[in-house]
């Protein structure tokens, strides 16, 4: 769909509004956790704009979402599974909490497809 009909912005602007709908009746939250969550966009944003970064979105850039989807290559992906079945495929111990944990390439006819 995005090939042949590039980026929407009226999608866009439904997310946009569905976001801002959120934010304005969110519910109240445990101060403690609100904290914890807020504290480490103090490195990254204005104050002025650390409350609604995470909920409101303010411009419509289709350059960047281009930039974002072309640097998804077969190349620089991983795929995480957490489950008891592939416990067997777990050949290595992770130094600090001894997780077991293992890594396949991942085949080249999946690649392809």
């Amino acid at each position: 769909m995005l090939k042949h009909e590039g980026f929407q912005q009226w999608i866009f602007e439904e997310q946009r509004d569905i976001q801002a709908l959120r934010f304005r009746f969110k519910g109240k939250e445990d101060p403690f956790e609100y904290v914890y969550r807020l504290s480490p966009r103090m490195f990254l944003y204005p104050p002025e704009d650390l409350l609604t970064v995470p909920h409101i979105l303010t411009e419509f850039r289709p350059d960047l979402i281009e930039e974002i989807l072309s640097s998804l290559a077969p190349d620089n992906f991983r795929c995480i599974i957490v489950s008891q079945k592939v416990a067997d495929r777990c050949n290595e111990t992770e130094e600090f909490y001894k997780a077991r944990y293992g890594c396949d390439p991942i085949p080249l006819e999946k690649i392809e497809v």
